[in-house]
Parts: structure tokens; C-alpha cells; sequence
């Protein structure tokens, strides 16, 4: 699934998975004209899964542990291997990406639903 930021207005996308698939996502980030916006100076960009806004942590997927920074300007892929939703229940959970460097700092680029449904092979 390719998905697409802009680094000032934080993208609304919900995402569907089966518990304990592997998932990729490929992100491109883009400045408010568009343009491919450079993230090779990141300093962290964080996957977030809670129960619920200020709730309790599901998982988390950080640069360098599942977050790859890419060949491409702006661009990223999000890993979520199989044990990171194995045993939690299929649920509607909050999700965020946060995305920080000296520059732009702190920024939320993604934001809504994950659902987890149970799977029927395991």
C-alpha cells in the first residue's frame, strides 16, 4: 500500500489488517506544494498503535526497527511483521506516524483507524 504525507497537514488513512500478517507500506512525504519533501535528516520517524487517544500503547514501529528510510526524496517503508499483532485482539485501534527533525520538528503526518480482524488460518 502506498501512502502519501504531507509534512504540514497530517493525513487521515485508515488502514484494514488481518492479526499477525505482515504488512509493507511505502510513504512519500511532500512539502504544501507537493514536491518531494527531503527526510534524510530525520531524526526519528515513529509507527504508533494505541487502544485509544492517551491509551494504552499496542505496538510501536520506530526508524531503524521497521522504519527504513529509502532511495527516493521523501520516501520511507513501514514494516509490521507478523508477531506485532499476533496475540492482540481484533479491535479498531488509533494509529499515528510522527515524524521529527532539527528543521521542521515534531510533526504527526498520519493519523486514524487501524483495524485488526481475526484471522482464520493461523
Amino acid at each position: 500500500m502506498d501512502l502519501t504525507f504531507d509534512i504540514d497537514v497530517p493525513a487521515e488513512i485508515n488502514i484494514n489488517m488481518y492479526r499477525g500478517d505482515d504488512r509493507k507500506f511505502t510513504g512519500a512525504v511532500k512539502d504544501v506544494n507537493g514536491d518531494p519533501y527531503s527526510i534524510s535528516a530525520a531524526t526519528s520517524i515513529t509507527y504508533t498503535v494505541k487502544d485509544e487517544v492517551d491509551g494504552t500503547e499496542i505496538f510501536k514501529v520506530e526508524l531503524g526497527s521497521g522504519i527504513t528510510i529509502t532511495g527516493g526524496v521523501g520516501e520511507f517503508e513501514l514494516s509490521i511483521v507478523s508477531a506485532k499483532t499476533l496475540d492482540i485482539e481484533p479491535c479498531v485501534y488509533e494509529h499515528d506516524i510522527e515524524y521529527n527533525d532539527p528543521t521542521s520538528g515534531k510533526k504527526t503526518i498520519l493519523r486514524g483507524k487501524l483495524r485488526i480482524s481475526g484471522d482464520i488460518t493461523t
